[in-house]
Parts: structure tokens; sequence; C-alpha cells
């Protein structure tokens, strides 16, 4: 045919040879071009196509897998099934089936990331075997653990000989690595001379290790627990560190004789070296150095106490007794310099407890002080005593110096006798002073108002006698008198008169009370009278008032000029004065 123009016949064309197609152009279509019984070419979707594969395939089942049989012939065979159970494990699984039994059967199982197992099922027994039977090498590459895991009651046999069952080698006649890569565990029996390799973490007994280490090497022993029993009577069980048997630290446990309890714990060192102190203990604790045993010394840097239930120090000095010999407490200060005056050699504190909280205040304490500065010709020293008042007051109360004087910063009360020397600038509060034996008094003279041999001092009281009154002036050619008659007593002769008796205070002393006895309770005035100085009576103040035969509170000092006028206003000649007490207390 030809083309001729843009006209188009329709005609039945019939072709009795090839017939081709030639510059044809890709087309999207979905039809392809049949050829019917008649010859007839004409068209027809592609999915209206069948295929029946039993034209070519033999055995067709369900997930079987297909294999070619020749070049146009397929079966789909027996004994191979591939399955995937989407939804359910989303496993993909390949099974090859036994042909003498098909519940015998190997399956490859594949599922999420690829993990694949292989199985080998025997239906009716347990024989279904894996060997991996290789014509080379098997590597097994693995980006994590390998495990061989038989189940138990098996075991996994290398070379028909070893086998490993519930972590148990057995069957192993020689191992002759050097250098263990990971854990040995468990037991190791047999002969062996050394176990080498920088980590051997599970060795949990070694019953015949009679040597540990290397001389010159470290031993690291890593553990929660380190025990070492020995149960065996007088076993004795004994650590020893050192170069040798003479030169050594040796910690014994001590059992009672013939028995396996504790008795004690030595501690004993052992040198060849023939210097003082070799062979000493030291303490540090965060690698300060807190103490030291010697010889025959025991010293600490720091403090040293003792807290229990009657908690004490002793030191028994155990040398036949003498005047040289016996316990001792040694205070030293040495900083490398001598001693300069007023420093302190030692001090003993006496502390305790002023709360519930462990909060401690010392309420005394003895200091040992230089009286002068220390050198190789002058060692003055002396002795402070310190006691405490009020809120953790402390005062100095005696001293005694190098010069062999006590002196006290307080009065002083002694029960007893003293015998020697007795030297004072001034004690203005002796109260009471017993039998002065021989001697010179070389102070100021005691008159008898300060002494008890005069009579008037007793006590804390000064006797008033009549003989210390005097009267006035009011009348003078009327003196006073004393009545030795029934009604005894001082009495005045004109009733213009007036008695008055003048007292002194001890020096130190003051008057507190004052008591006038009469035979009527009549007015008593007393004044605070100077020796240097005028005094009026009839303007001045008086310290106390009141009458005989009640007592009258006054509070007067003694002065080194001061002393007490005493006036009793009698009201008639027959008002008798017998005498009076005056009271006296310490300033």
């Amino acid at each position: 045919m030809k083309w001729i123009g843009q006209h188009i016949y329709d005609y039945i064309s019939r072709f009795r040879n090839d017939v081709y197609l030639e510059g044809i152009s890709t087309s999207t279509e979905t039809d392809m071009l049949v050829v019917d019984s008649n010859n007839k070419v004409s068209k027809r979707a592609i999915d209206a196509i069948t295929v029946d594969v039993s034209d070519f395939m033999s055995n067709g089942l369900d997930n079987k897998v297909v294999t070619a049989t020749g070049t146009d012939a397929m079966n789909a065979e027996a004994y191979l099934e591939f399955q995937n159970d989407a939804g359910e494990t989303d496993t993909s699984t390949l099974s090859l089936f036994s042909s003498q039994d098909v519940g015998d059967k190997f399956t490859i199982a594949t599922t999420t990331h690829g993990a694949t197992t292989l199985t080998t099922i025997d239906d009716d027994a347990t024989a279904a075997h894996f060997e991996v039977a290789a014509d080379g090498d098997i590597i097994l590459d693995s980006a994590g653990q390998i495990k061989l895991e038989p189940v138990a009651g098996n075991n996994i046999l290398l070379d028909g000989t070893i086998a490993v069952d519930a972590g148990v080698v057995t069957g192993a006649t020689s191992i002759t690595s050097t250098a263990f890569v990971g854990d040995v565990t468990g037991n190791t029996s047999g002969t062996a001379a050394t176990v080498t390799g920088a980590t051997q973490a599970a060795i949990t007994t070694l019953a015949g290790v009679t040597s540990l280490g290397a001389a010159g090497a470290t031993t690291d022993i890593a553990a929660g627990d380190l025990t070492m029993y020995n149960a065996v009577n007088d076993g004795n069980p004994t650590i020893s560190l050192g170069s040798s048997a003479t030169n050594r630290l040796e910690i014994k446990s001590v059992y009672n004789s013939g028995a396996t309890s504790l008795c004690d714990i030595d501690f004993t060192t052992y040198t060849s070296s023939g210097s003082s102190n070799d062979g000493r203990f030291n303490w540090y604790v965060d690698e300060v150095h807190l103490a030291v045993l010697n010889d025959n010394s025991f010293i600490t840097y720091g403090t040293i106490l003792s807290i229990d239930d009657g908690a004490q120090f002793g030191a028994t000095d155990t040398t036949a007794s003498s005047a040289t010999q016996g316990g001792r407490l040694f205070l030293a200060a040495n900083d490398g310099a001598a001693m300069g005056d007023d420093h302190r050699l030692g001090v003993i504190e006496f502390r305790g407890a002023e709360d519930a909280s462990s909060n401690f205040t010392i309420g005394a304490r003895i200091e040992a002080m230089c009286d002068a500065a220390w050198s190789a010709s002058e060692n003055g020293a002396r002795l402070d005593f310190y006691t405490t008042d009020a809120n953790a007051s402390e005062s100095k109360v005696l001293t005694l110096d190098s010069d062999k004087l006590a002196t006290f910063t307080g009065a002083v009360t002694v029960t007893g006798n003293i015998t020697g020397t007795l030297a004072t600038a001034s004690q203005p509060n002796i109260t009471t002073v017993g039998t002065i034996g021989t001697g010179v008094w070389n102070g100021t003279k005691v008159t008898d108002i300060y002494t008890n041999s005069s009579g008037k001092r007793f006590g804390n009281t000064i006797k008033i006698l009549p003989t210390d009154f005097m009267v006035n002036d009011d009348v003078l050619t009327e003196p006073l008198t004393f009545k030795d008659a029934a009604n005894s007593g001082v009495a005045i002769s004109n009733t213009a008169s007036e008695m008055i008796a003048f007292i002194t205070i001890p020096e130190g002393m003051k008057a507190t009370a004052l008591d006038i006895y009469s035979s009527n309770a009549k007015t008593v005035n007393v004044y605070d009278v100077e020796v240097d100085d005028t005094f009026n009576f009839n303007t001045a103040s008086t310290v106390g008032t009141g009458n005989a035969n009640t007592q009258i509170t006054l509070d007067v000092d003694a002065t080194a000029t001061n002393y007490l006028a005493i006036i009793y206003v009698a009201t008639a000649t027959t008002n008798r004065v017998y005498g009076g007490l005056l009271t006296i207390a310490a300033q």
C-alpha cells in the first residue's frame, strides 16, 4: 500500500508472508495485538489475558517453592516451602522437609531487624541433628555474644573429648596457653606450678597455694572482706609483712592453749638493724603523722582522749621505790627556742559539760609559767591556780612563785594549825587567829580591841563593857556611877546627863548591828564620828536609832579615821546599862 494524500481506504488486507512494523513509537496503551483462530489480528487488554500455569507446572500447591524441570517446565517441590505470617509474628519462613517423614524438617525463619533462626525438627524423637561440614574454616563473626546453649543435661563437646556442661569443663588433659583472655572460674585440680595473667578475678579457692606474687612486684587484692581462718588447735594464724623472717611485721591471732578460741592479738616487729627505734610503729591518718611507738616511748601528735564510764589515765613505776622513783606526768613546751618570761610551760585543765550538747567549760586550771627568760643558768618558774565563777569567768586565786612565796588573791581560811613563818603585806580579812606560838610580831601593833585576848572580840561580835561609857557635859559635877547593889549597872547621877560609849570597828570589817542591854527600853542613837574632825551630836544624822534591848541595824564600814558614838538617853537615875554587843562582818 501507498500513502495517497490524506485518504484512508477501509479495505481488508491479507498477507501471505511476514509482516513487519517499523518506526513504532512508545505508547502508554495497555492493549496488545492478538490473532484469533481465523488468523485475524485484533487488540485485547493485557489484564484480560489469563495464563494456566498448569500447562507448564506440575504438583502445584500453596506456599510450595517452584523449581525449573526444563526450559519450559516447572515443578512445585513437595519438600520445599515458603511462608510469611504477616500481621502475626511478621516472620518469613523457608522450610525443607524430609522425604522420609514430612514431620521432620529444617527451617530458616527471618523476622524483625533480620533476626534469623535455624531450626531442625524431629517430630518423633530428638534426632534432628545439625551438622556444619565445611570444606574450609568456619567463621562466626558476631556483633554480639556467641552463645552455645545445650538443653539441660546435655553438654558442649569439643574435639570429641572436652565437655562443657553448666560452666564445668571436663576432659581437657592440658591447657598450654599462658595468657587466658577472660575469666577462669571454678575449681582447678591436678598439678599446676603457676597461674599467671593480668587479671584472675573469679578464682574463689586456692587450697594448696603456698606462694603468691613475686619479689619486687605489687600484688593487688581487691575484695570486700578478706578472711583467713585456721580452725586447728593452736593454729595461731599469722600475717608477716617484710623482707625476711628477721625483718618484718608480724600480726598473729594467738589461741588459748590446746584450743581454737582467741586469746589475744600480737603485733610484733623484727629487725636486724642495731639502730635505736628501728622497727617502730607509725600511725598516719589522711597521710598525716599522728603517733609513733618507739623502743621505749609512745608519742602522739594531737589530742589524746579517754572516754568511758570511769575513764582514767594511770602511770605506774615498777622500779624499786625511792626518793626519785614513781609514776610521772610531764608537760613540756618546745618550739626550738628558749622559753621567755611569762611563757607557759604547761597547763592542766578541769572541764565539764554545761549542757546536754557536750559543750565543755573550764572549771579550774593549773598553769606552770616562766618567772624569767630561761637560759642555761636561769629556770625560774611559778604555778598559777585558777577557778571559774558565774558564766565561765576564770580568775587567778593562788600563785606559788620561784621565790617560794604563796600569793592568794582572795581571803584565806585555815582550819588547821599554821607552822613556820607567815609573811604578809596586808591581810585585812583575817577574822580569827588561834594561838600564836613563839615568834616576833613585826607588823603594826595589834590593840586589844582586835584580839580575843582582851576579851572584847568574840567571833563576829565586840563586847561593849560598862567601862566603855562616859557622861556628857550637860552636868559637869555629876559623874557616871556603877551601882553594885541588886539593881546593878551604869547609872547617871542627874537626869540631865546622857551616857556615851565610843567603839571602833576593826580594819576590813563593818558594823552590821548593835544591841544595848538595859533595865529600861530607853532611846539609843548611833553616830559615825571621825577622829580628825569636830562633831555636833545635836545636828548630825544618826546611822542607827532604836531602843535598848532591841537590836538596831547598822551598815557602817571601818575606815582609817572613823569610830562609832553610842548615846543612851536615860530619863531617870534608876535607869541601868549593863553593856552591849556590836556585830561585825567582813566588808
